[in-house]
């Protein structure tokens, strides 16, 4: 992936898995230099939760997680309602696959649903660097968890001790039913319009004329 920042900071394009960069360069320079990236995991794993109550201060934290060289140990989840919060042990600090003594596994990968394996160790959060929204729902071992706002706009799956199977999937039902309700709204209009317009053209279905029978001889 290619992104354009006036300013940026290389922790950061590791962090959203960024390979390649276009920053524009200080004059008299060349106007763009392309740096290219080893971008971090797309998936990782945490014990260290902070909780914060809005977006504004979620970012002030993240900035502040993210200038100390944490974002793979530390992360910050908008909600009071939340996983607990602080270090589940004293490890050492993680390195960029996250909490040490844990491990993450892809086993699937698709646009609209991904499975991961999770050894943990002590309980803790699965983070995936992508974008949370309300269509995207989770499984721990089939059953249904929640994914937490994580890092500004990321998600977050809360995971126990042991090794767990994550499925993450985005769910297309409510899609459909605004699907099917705004072409029943279209097709309403549409018909309430046509009904609209004839009366108001004063048309009217003619009638055949009424028969009077044979002519007598």
């Amino acid at each position: 992936m290619t992104y354009t920042f006036a300013d940026a900071s290389p922790r950061l394009l590791d962090f959203l898995g960024v390979s390649q960069a276009a920053l524009a360069a200080p004059p008299p320079g060349p106007f763009f230099r392309i740096y290219s990236r080893r971008p971090g995991p797309r998936a990782f794993f945490v014990r260290e939760i902070v909780h914060s109550d809005d977006s504004s201060s979620a970012l002030e934290i993240f900035k502040h997680i993210l200038k100390e060289n944490r974002q793979y140990e530390t992360v910050v989840v908008i909600g009071s309602h939340g996983p607990p919060g602080g270090p589940t042990d004293t490890g050492s600090a993680g390195g960029p696959e996250g909490a040490p003594g844990h491990e993450v596994t892809w086993l699937n990968a698709a646009p609209t649903e991904f499975l991961l394996r999770v050894n943990a160790p002590a309980a803790g959060l699965l983070v995936v660097t992508d974008a949370r929204t309300p269509q995207w729902k989770a499984h721990v071992d089939g059953v249904p968890a929640p994914i937490y706002r994580t890092d500004v706009m990321f998600r977050g799956v809360p995971v126990p001790r042991g090794v767990h199977t994550v499925k993450m999937y985005y769910d297309t039902r409510g899609m459909l039913w605004s699907m099917w309700f705004s072409l029943f709204a279209w097709a309403a209009a549409g018909v309430l319009t046509l009904a609209t317009w004839r009366r108001g053209r004063g048309l009217t279905v003619p009638r055949a004329p009424a028969s009077s029978g044979p002519a007598r001889p």
